[in-house]
């Protein structure tokens, strides 16, 4: 019996950290949430057209989009609110996202419009005077499509877009929204234009997302996947794009690409060069570069192999790993080690391209000091390379 209520009480109680996702991907041209969590969208019109992921959902400029009210409770606590936009018009003040009893009104309240005389988007939540954040960051011209994050932890509120935070704000309190108002794309009570866009990939998370797991929600739209990289002389290099719905596009310059009409050529340059490629919309365009270097065989610097003095491992996608930054002039790796103060070996490899995330025996290392040893061939002859760096975290 006591057994019973026990097990009655584990499958009861949620686990602590689970995290809920709410979902709309527009995927199949529906208004669905995706994890059955809450209702579905209403809209005035149902259209669809390329999205960031399949279909994405088509503002004309005067078509509604509104959400269930059971979403507002999701602004109680800690959360990570995301989408993907495209505008096809750019006026004054874009409506895009509202929460909002009356026109000025910032009782209970929450605000994305654009602004095109500064080319911003701006950000108001609010709970009267005494709790209100505003926040804006520019977008990045050289998008079509735009990624939009806003993020509390605590009392603190943070605004990405296209994938960087351009404003932190701390907040007075916690700011709870009202729960008889409808949150809803581009139809705010005031008069100010309506979005004529494309709205996608919307997800709503229950704590606020940082690493690896704010990372994952990029999803590398019109843009080339490769970062610059490096080749010999007479190598070529497989460039590789990320999702687009571009009807045509073009690469400056030409010279030294395989096809000019695909967005993954081969690049084969004779001197170092930066690619740029744009990705043409219809309406707008996205540009994106990658630069080939080039280096003559014969006039390598063997022993100049460059590692960095330290890094940090914390999961945020930047300087996570480490390893060898120019890794080409390797012909053969014959061994890459890393020890600990005390002298025990955490990491060994033979591949040139292998890097360490910081663990040990599936263990987050602490920060500290560490040494590696390397020894490799480089045109026929043998070096070797010992040095020091470190963990920071």
């Amino acid at each position: 019996m006591i057994l019973s209520i026990i097990l009655q009480c584990l499958v009861a109680v949620p686990t602590a950290n689970a995290q809920v996702t709410v979902e709309y991907n527009f995927n199949a041209c529906d208004l669905m949430e995706t994890n059955g969590l809450h209702s579905d969208l209403t809209a005035s019109n149902l259209a669809c057209q390329c999205g960031v992921v399949q279909d994405a959902f088509e503002m004309d400029g005067s078509t509604t989009l509104d959400f269930p009210l059971s979403v507002n409770e999701q602004f109680e606590s800690d959360f990570t609110m995301s989408f993907y936009f495209q505008m096809e018009n750019v006026g004054e003040n874009v409506d895009i996202l509202s929460l909002q009893r009356a026109c000025a009104n910032i009782d209970s309240s929450l605000t994305v419009k654009y602004n095109n005389s500064s080319q911003t988007i701006n950000v108001e939540m609010a709970e009267g005077f005494a709790k209100l954040v505003d926040l804006s960051g520019p977008l990045n011209e050289s998008q079509c499509w735009h990624h939009f994050v806003l993020a509390r932890k605590g009392l603190e509120y943070f605004l990405y877009l296209d994938d960087e935070l351009v404003d932190v704000e701390l907040a007075n309190g916690s700011i709870a929204l009202a729960d008889s108002t409808t949150l809803k794309f581009s139809n705010g009570p005031c008069n100010e234009i309506k979005l004529d866009g494309r709205i996608d990939e919307f997800q709503f998370h229950d704590q606020f997302l940082e690493g690896l797991a704010l990372n994952a929600l990029n999803l590398t739209m019109d843009r080339i996947l490769n970062k610059d990289t490096t080749i010999f002389l007479g190598d070529f290099v497989q460039i590789q794009s990320g999702n687009t719905c571009a009807n045509s596009f073009s690469w400056s310059p030409t010279n030294g690409i395989s096809d000019t009409n695909i967005t993954n050529p081969e690049m084969s340059p004779t001197e170092t060069t930066t690619y740029f490629i744009n990705f043409f919309n219809g309406f707008c365009s996205s540009l994106d570069s990658v630069t080939v270097y080039v280096l003559d065989p014969n006039n390598l610097e063997c022993e100049n192999l460059l590692l960095p003095s330290a890094f940090t491992p914390n999961g945020d996608g930047l300087n996570d790993e480490y390893g060898i930054s120019n890794n080409f002039i390797i012909e053969e790796m014959e061994s890459f080690e890393i020890f600990d103060r005390w002298g025990e070996k955490v990491f060994s490899t033979t591949n040139k391209q292998e890097k360490w995330d910081g663990s040990y025996k599936n263990t987050i290392l602490n920060p500290g000091m560490f040494l590696y040893k390397i020894n490799y061939r480089c045109v026929n002859e043998s070096y070797s390379k010992v040095g020091n760096f470190s963990i920071i975290r």
